[in-house]
């Protein structure tokens, strides 16, 4: 019964003070300061979830508060690409469109603030006075200048990076000298188009293929730390070619080799065609005074030989007479082609058709014996006349039919073939003999070399007529395989008129 007093006495003495509280709370207005001290507690209990002035609601609030950090024209010129994107005006613009316009200031504003306090900015969230926000757009716009600065120079950087590679590509691009880079397994990362050229691959078809697919030449022990370079002999579509190659290795980060080839082919040919008529002039000059020297005593002695041999001698007498004539007559003669070599007098060219040149010298050797087994087969095409002096064009023609005779004895065919191609008349003498070994070839035009032996030849024919040739401003070249026969061409340009005269190209 005691505690049934104490609960009630409890229960009725709350109840009255409530009662008390609400009706005093709802009769007494609310001063000032106490409106302080509440909104005073609710800071202090959440400060970021109340917002002192609201969202940015419109265009024009979004607009002035990036203003007020990146600049009016900055936020200005964001704004009206913003509506310009989407397809709004600052008149007509949808809720949604102002959500993801309020979405776009915010990305704005990160790039400058960071994402944290430019949601607080835009949410309105964060407390600055006039004089900060000043400070905070300042030291922004500071921070923008600098990095706008920094973006300028960067991408003037980039412009002269590319400026400088293109540059550096155009020169190893344009350069006559092929170059390609490998890297450590010898696979190639770069080819240039002088390298095309040289090899014949073309660059998509060379790239990351290995490089001894490419040029079968390279040896792999080419490729070492220390620089070489040295003639490389390759194979070019069935014809042989002269590379001057340097290999060297990449220095730096990037590793594998750096490899240049220059085609000297045509210098040394050129090489080759300076040597021989530098040798050619040499000899001449010896043959001239040879010849001279060697003619007048010879031409006593053959004189004498005759006036002997009218005499009554015995037959021992009369027989040695005529073995010595016989020298005598083969000294003349190798006198004689020493004077052709040496082409002691200038000769006068006029325009001629060869057409006619090699029908009389066929008709001449039609009477030689040794000539009857021996099938010649012309096929002489219509050319232009070229200014040439006949008589040592006929001379060419006849050493060359003789040489390939002696190359048949058991017969065979030797075909002649005269046309006009790429400004030159071209005669070629193909026959089917023995063919020249590749080490003799080299020497063919030589003074002096001979594979007849010294009984049956000088050695001077091809000569003459390698001479006579490049007198006439035309080329002699020879093709020979062991077997297989030989192939003599002749190129001599055509002839053009000029005001000086009919001259060859």
């Amino acid at each position: 019964d005691t505690l049934d007093r104490w609960s009630h006495s409890l229960f009725w003495g709350l109840f009255f003070n409530v009662l008390l509280l609400v009706t005093v709370s709802l009769f007494t207005k609310q001063n000032d300061v106490d409106t302080s001290q509440a909104i005073a507690f609710v800071d202090s209990f959440s400060p970021s979830a109340i917002a002192l002035s609201g969202r940015p609601s419109s265009i024009d609030e979004i607009e002035g508060l990036l203003a007020e950090y990146i600049g009016p024209k900055e936020a200005t010129t964001a704004i009206n690409l913003f509506l310009k994107r989407e397809g709004f005006t600052k008149e007509r613009i949808t809720t949604d469109a102002l959500i993801k316009l309020r979405t776009e200031a915010e990305r704005i504003l990160s790039g400058v603030l960071g994402p944290s306090v430019s949601t607080l900015v835009l949410q309105d969230r964060t407390v600055l006075t006039p004089d900060e926000k000043i400070q905070l757009s300042a030291s922004i716009r500071r921070i923008s200048r600098s990095l706008q600065l920094s973006r300028q120079e960067l991408a003037e950087a980039n412009r002269q990076l590319s400026m400088l590679k293109e540059f550096s590509e155009n020169i190893i691009e344009s350069i006559p000298l092929g170059v390609a880079t490998l890297n450590e397994n010898l696979r190639v990362n770069y080819w240039n188009q002088t390298m095309e050229k040289i090899t014949g691959t073309p660059k998509r078809e060379a790239l990351n293929r290995p490089g001894s697919e490419l040029l079968h030449c390279l040896e792999p022990d080419l490729f070492g730390n220390e620089i070489k370079e040295g003639e490389i002999n390759c194979h070019k579509k069935g014809q042989s070619i002269i590379l001057k190659g340097y290999v060297s290795r990449l220095s730096g980060s990037q590793k594998g080799y750096v490899l240049v080839l220059e085609d000297i082919t045509e210098r040394k040919k050129i090489e080759e065609e300076l040597f021989r008529a530098t040798k050619h002039a040499s000899i001449g000059r010896l043959a001239a005074g040879v010849s001279h020297e060697i003619g007048n005593p010879l031409a006593s002695i053959s004189s004498l030989v005759q006036e002997l041999q009218s005499e009554d001698l015995s037959r021992f007498a009369k027989d040695s007479l005529n073995t010595i004539n016989e020298h005598v007559n083969r000294i003349a003669r190798i006198v004689k082609n020493l004077g052709d070599f040496a082409r002691l007098y200038p000769r006068q060219k006029i325009p001629t058709n060869v057409k006619d040149i090699l029908n009389n010298t066929i008709d001449l050797v039609k009477y030689d014996k040794n000539f009857k087994k021996i099938n010649i087969k012309p096929r002489i095409e219509d050319t232009p006349p070229l200014k040439l002096d006949p008589d040592q064009i006929q001379q060419v023609f006849l050493n060359l039919m003789l040489n390939a005779r002696d190359a048949m004895p058991e017969g065979g065919d030797l075909e002649i073939l005269i046309k006009q191609k790429n400004g030159y008349v071209e005669m070629t003498f193909a026959d089917t003999g023995m063919g020249i070994s590749p080490d003799l070839r080299e020497k063919i035009f030589d003074p002096f070399f001979s594979t007849k032996g010294p009984a049956r030849g000088t050695g001077l024919g091809l000569s003459i007529c390698y001479s006579i040739i490049k007198d006439h401003g035309g080329s002699i070249d020879i093709d020979s395989e062991e077997g297989k026969g030989t192939r003599f061409t002749i190129k001599i340009p055509l002839v053009i008129n000029s005001k000086e005269g009919e001259e060859n190209v």
